[in-house]
């Protein structure tokens, strides 16, 4: 009876770890929304931040001479390509973190429905060692406890 006891017992153990395997599986699937959508976030602001600095560098620029054309222009180029560039990079970066959780969250998955496995066959093990137990105690009661005549 001990050993089906110990064969629960290891069951509940792989369900237990599956189940704490599988709630940080879910917080780094959130964490990694989060991560996206602040980097959206966070380019969106970039990308206003860097509309209003080049309608000033515009305004500037016409001030004091012709603002489209000429080097006035390259830097207006410039200056709107290197920013569309940093808000993109930072949407990469974004991505990059919520799929290396989303990475990390798939193998915590993976860890916990193993743990299941491994603790289901652990208790047959167990359960074939109890068996196996009783049918040797049972065999040597049977020939005298296992004396030689």
């Amino acid at each position: 009876m001990a050993k089906f006891a110990a064969a629960s017992a290891q069951k509940a153990a792989g369900a237990a770890q599956a189940a704490s395997l599988d709630f940080q599986a879910r917080l780094a699937d959130r964490q990694a929304d989060r991560e996206e959508e602040i980097s959206k976030l966070e380019a969106a602001r970039l990308r206003k931040d860097n509309a209003s600095i080049g309608e000033r560098l515009f305004a500037l620029q016409s001030a004091f001479g012709d603002a489209i054309t000429g080097t006035n222009l390259l830097l207006q180029q410039d200056f709107a390509r290197d920013s569309e560039f940093d808000a993109l990079l930072v949407e990469a970066g974004g991505d990059t973190a919520a799929a290396n959780l989303r990475t990390d969250a798939a193998f915590r998955r993976f860890e916990g429905a193993n743990a299941v496995q491994v603790a289901a066959a652990n208790a047959r093990a167990t359960v074939v060692g109890g068996i196996v137990d009783l049918g040797t105690t049972v065999a040597l009661a049977a020939y005298g406890g296992g004396k030689k005549s």
